[in-house]
């Protein structure tokens, strides 16, 4: 496997709550680039790599774009399923499980995005290509593609730290460790209240590779 999916149904429902609004927080500076130019004045088609749990990619749906999804992990798009269900039942979104860098699909797109740090998440560079080259198969001419990565200067500032966050719902326990190099590591863990009042524990762990920008 070239990426790291979540991989509990826990931890998805604790990103869905606290992290994938940040995503969401670029989605009216992207789309204001999109739209002008020459592709997005008239193509209002988003492929959404990594979609996570569906907050950006609704955002898009509320403006008229219809919208796929890929993402690694059906514990997240099952989220993404239900949070855009009107969408996807009139044929305007879908969402299925697809490898960043082995997928196809069968339509071109108008703009293409990865937030969230997916680069980040690929095992090497070799995944890197294969998925830039998978979302060049994927985009028209004319298209858009937008991504975005956490660099060695953002492994510095603050990412060695443990920090915990503890509600009614939820204990979340996040360890980040960087000592340099190419790689970071980080640890989440806790316990989350399902939607049946029991509680889950989730432990995930997660390699985060430093490429250099060129």
């Amino acid at each position: 496997m070239t990426s790291q999916p979540i991989e509990t149904a826990g931890w998805a429902k604790y990103y869905d709550e606290h992290f994938a609004q940040h995503a969401l927080a670029a989605a009216p500076a992207i789309a204001a680039y999109y739209e002008t130019t020459a592709r997005g004045r008239d193509d209002r088609s988003l492929l959404d790599i990594a979609c996570g749990t569906g907050q950006f990619a609704v955002w898009f749906l509320e403006r008229g774009y219809t919208v796929l999804g890929l993402d690694l992990s059906e514990h997240v798009l099952r989220h993404a399923r239900d949070r855009a269900r009107g969408y996807v039942d009139d044929g305007r979104a879908d969402f299925l499980a697809a490898d960043a860098t082995a997928f196809t699909v069968d339509r071109s797109f108008g703009l293409a995005t990865s937030l969230g740090n997916l680069v980040n998440l690929l095992a090497d560079a070799d995944a890197v290509g294969r998925c830039f080259e998978r979302v060049r198969a994927a985009v028209a001419t004319g298209g858009t593609f937008v991504f975005d990565a956490v660099t060695r200067k953002g492994m510095w500032e603050g990412f060695n730290s443990v920090h915990v966050l503890e509600t009614e719902d939820f204990l979340f326990v996040l360890r980040g460790v960087y000592h340099g190099g190419t790689e970071a590591r980080s640890w989440v863990s806790g316990v989350v209240r399902g939607d049946d009042g029991q509680w889950e524990r989730f432990q995930e762990k997660k390699v985060i590779t430093l490429f250099e920008l060129e």
